[in-house]
């Protein structure tokens, strides 16, 4: 204590280090068992799988998450150890749904169709009705209550009508609590698949849907999977089979693990890749902290030099200096850690505007964090404490008389080590966050091939009919601030139709695309910049049954056409 207290810059120094360190690797850290911690909360988590399927050539066999509606039952009804399945998929594939309310209207995107079977798969916790009779009468909604209130405020939903896209008539059979943030499965309304065609018509053809089972405990998955696989030839005939085999994803794999899949509905997807990415940055940081603290403590071998000497003229061995030494650096290393954990409080909106990761305050406080805090104690305090203790307790009582001079050729190679080592480090992660800005910057600029300012979208799923539609166009092109109107599938970067463009109709492989039903006036809506042609009609005459597309250079480079003319 007196040497802290006595060599207060110093003290000051290292503990600075140390904290901001410290502070860097815990919130890294909690970002980190954030991300371990998706969907494990689940009771059957372990035994809970996503059914993916790997398509054919025709799409490019790529593997992905949404199987057809009878892939489910099929399963449970011929594989006796799979317990129970649900299927799960977004009202319109997706797309914004336009719901009214004792004469107000919303726009939601969390609507989900499932079976009654997730709510006891899932563990949705009900604060209005129950699972057990949240599907029993046709036509029937849950909210979570986050929705509830969106929609109802603090009064009960229970009972009450929604109406969807001003077509179908629900009734509000149950409210349970949002699911936890780490959930894959995001849902903030279901309402019953059975209540729907895509519930009673059982199909193999179109894959829009995401089929979860729950697998006996000890099932086999590797005789599960191939019963799951032989269902193909049993169900599907080989001149329209478009997918190969069922892949059976763990559920607690799902977060990390689907980078390279089709995307299915959930907006949580992250990367094991950025998981690593991020615990080989937090160590290198803690690695840096390390070395700064022992090259302060070297640096001060001199005037500690004579200190060591009395302690060892006194009787001090070797051991006792090691502990001296080892202490000094725990009492600073937990000094450190305690102001390294308040400033990551402190820094949360700024860590979450950098990075758009949102972190709740409790996710600093979780055992794994806490834990992983000992543990760092621990490590740091005797990784930076290990060179400054056996550097300085091996000198000898001679320093006293001046008749030896600290001279060590081995420490002194290490110490520069060190230095080099945490300068080459800080060069490499400036020019890496350089090289980041650089993309974002890019990404923010890129050229997108339209123009996004000053485009608003409006969902049109409420209108009743064409007439109706029409009318809310003509009064939109009417506005004085309106410059041009267009009736879209869905804006870029959305639910669009997954479809295959081939060179020719006996090509097996194709260019796998995204397409979108438009207008005529999409092209001045959204300044698109043709290299050639005219935009789409804005009317077919009678009889034309010409398809007209616009396609992109993408496109055009895999037809092999030279130029766009």
């Amino acid at each position: 204590m007196r040497n802290i207290v006595a060599n207060k810059l110093f003290t000051s120094l290292n503990v600075a280090g140390l904290a901001i360190g410290m502070c860097v690797c815990i919130t890294l850290f909690a970002c980190i068992s954030y991300e371990l911690s998706f969907d494990r909360m689940y009771k059957n988590s372990k035994d809970i799988y996503r059914v993916n399927m790997q398509t054919s050539a025709e799409y490019n066999y790529k593997v992905w998450s949404e199987v057809p509606n009878s892939v489910g039952p099929a399963i449970v009804q011929n594989i006796p150890q799979v317990k129970t399945m649900t299927r799960l998929i977004k009202h319109d594939f997706g797309a914004s749904v336009s719901l009214k309310t004792d004469e107000k209207n919303f726009t939601e995107k969390g609507l989900y169709l499932a079976d009654s079977s997730v709510f006891k798969m899932f563990d949705f916790s009900f604060t209005e009705g129950n699972a057990r009779s949240a599907f029993s009468q046709p036509k029937s909604i849950v909210l979570s209550q986050s929705a509830k209130e969106r929609l109802y405020g603090n009064e009960p939903a229970f009972g009450k009508i929604i109406y969807v896209n001003n077509r179908d008539t629900l009734h509000v059979s149950g409210v349970y609590k949002d699911l936890p943030a780490n959930s894959t499965i995001d849902c903030d309304m279901v309402y019953n698949i059975m209540d729907s065609w895509m519930g009673k018509n059982v199909y193999w053809s179109n894959s829009s849907y995401e089929t979860y089972c729950q697998l006996q405990p000890g099932a086999n998955i590797a005789q599960v999977q191939s019963g799951a696989t032989a269902l193909i030839d049993k169900n599907v005939p080989k001149e329209g089979r478009f997918f190969t085999n069922f892949i059976f994803q763990p559920l607690t794999a799902i977060h990390l693990y689907s980078a390279d899949i089709r995307e299915g509905y959930s907006s949580k997807i992250g990367s094991i890749s950025t998981v690593k990415a991020l615990l080989f940055l937090s160590l290198l940081v803690l690695a840096i902290a390390c070395i700064n603290y022992m090259n302060l403590a070297t640096a001060r071998s001199q005037k500690r030099s004579k200190g060591v000497g009395v302690n060892k003229v006194l009787g001090a061995n070797t051991g006792q200096l090691l502990v001296l030494f080892y202490t000094e650096t725990a009492v600073l290393s937990f000094i450190a850690i305690i102001i390294g954990y308040a400033l990551a409080f402190i820094v949360q909106p700024l860590f979450q505007n950098v990075t758009g990761i949102f972190l709740e305050p409790s996710a600093l406080y979780t055992a794994p964090i806490l834990a992983g805090l000992l543990v760092t104690w621990l490590l740091v305090t005797l990784i930076a404490g290990s060179y400054p203790a056996f550097s300085m307790s091996r000198i000898s009582p001679l320093v006293l008389m001046n008749k030896l001079k600290l001279k060590h050729s081995a420490a002194d190679f290490i110490r520069k080590s060190l230095v080099v080592f945490q300068f080459a480090s800080s060069i490499i992660l400036i020019i890496a966050v350089v090289v980041i800005l650089q993309q974002v910057y890019y990404i923010r600029n890129k050229d997108l091939g339209y123009n996004p300012n000053g485009i608003v979208s409006v969902s049109i799923k409420a209108a009743q009919n064409k007439q109706q539609l029409s009318a809310f166009i003509n009064d939109l092109k009417s506005m004085t601030n309106v410059e041009s109107v267009s009736a879209v599938q869905s804006i870029p970067g959305d639910r669009e139709s997954g479809r295959s463009v081939k060179k020719l109709s006996t090509d097996k492989e194709g260019y796998p695309v995204k397409t979108c039903h438009t207008d005529g006036s999409i092209v001045k809506t959204m300044q698109l910049k043709l290299l050639a042609g005219s935009s789409l009609p804005q009317t077919l005459a009678e009889g034309d049954t010409n398809c007209y597309v616009l396609i992109n250079e993408a496109v055009l480079k895999y037809l092999g056409f030279k130029t766009p003319q």
